[in-house]
């Protein structure tokens, strides 16, 4: 008897993920001339945006909506009520919900050292990038930033520490923060200043908390960083603020992520075994001029 052939569903997630990519930000236009280049093209379900992220967004996803002939259009949302309520507005029959599996995930992966291998070192860098004005900035994207920056780091060092204290040996835990957790660097970052200030607050708590176990941590607080995503930020809204006026930084440029990676593992390695609970910043100057 013949095996009937599977249905194959063609989904395209370009105008949700493709921002996500360093130096990337599509003007509405731009949206609909790919969600409809896509329709025409034969994909069956495009995930058109994020309603959460504003009136903008929501009007961008109703244009596609409006004008896609045969593509479902589907926005995007976490799993909550708001982002639910949010997804309604824009007339979709079907919304894709992110569910949020990170303790499973990040138990997988740290099980993953059962077989006799050892966690001496936990480099944590959790971190969401996304610009957002101050006064407009809806309450779901203060939630994302915390959500990623806040609880991420939060979970994965829980999860660390408890595998180090089990194997009694031990262990280094860096942190990654920013400069902007104690001192302002630009605008429209109020909600990422704050969720990297709660990253230094919990690598406080956590150096006191299991020193006794041999257990170490502490933050690296980079200042600019000459990176993709740092490309990303300067294309989602104008940068602003006391770290790009002239002068601010005393070295005269932007840090290499390779800058950053070398204190990360200073702080990692036994020429730091005597230092926990510090915050060592990494910005050109920039913290004291």
């Amino acid at each position: 008897m013949p095996c009937q052939a599977p249905s194959v569903i063609i989904n395209d997630s370009t105008l949700r993920d493709g921002e996500q990519a360093p130096g990337i930000a599509f003007t509405p236009a731009e949206k609909l001339a790919i969600a409809l280049a896509l329709d025409a093209a034969g994909v069956d379900e495009i995930e058109a945006g994020t309603p959460a992220m504003g009136e903008a967004e929501l009007a961008a996803i109703r244009d596609i909506a409006s004008q896609a002939r045969r593509a479902a259009v589907i926005p995007w949302g976490r799993l909550t009520r708001a982002d639910a309520d949010l997804a309604a507005r824009v007339g979709a029959g079907r919304v894709h919900l992110s569910v949020p599996v990170s303790d499973r995930q990040i138990r997988a992966k740290f099980g993953r050292h059962g077989g006799g291998g050892r966690l001496d070192v936990l480099a944590n860098v959790a971190a969401y990038r996304r610009k957002a004005d101050t006064m407009a900035m809806p309450a779901a994207e203060w939630d994302a930033m915390h959500a990623v920056t806040t609880r991420g780091t939060f979970l994965m060092m829980r999860a660390a520490i408890r595998l180090m204290r089990a194997q009694q040996g031990g262990g280094a835990i860096v942190n990654v923060s920013s400069v902007s957790a104690d001192h302002p660097t630009i605008f429209n970052n109020m909600h990422y200043d704050s969720a990297k200030a709660g990253v230094d607050a919990m690598t406080r708590a956590a150096a006191v908390e299991f020193a006794g176990q041999g257990i170490r941590v502490n933050s690296v607080q980079p200042g600019g960083t000459a990176s993709g995503g740092a490309g990303e930020m300067a294309a989602q809204l104008p940068i602003r603020g006391p770290m790009v006026q002239p002068g601010r930084i005393p070295l005269g440029r932007m840090s290499q992520p390779i800058e950053q990676a070398r204190a990360i593992l200073f702080l990692a390695s036994d020429a730091a075994s005597y230092i926990t609970g510090h915050h060592l910043t990494v910005d050109g100057g920039y913290h004291v001029s």
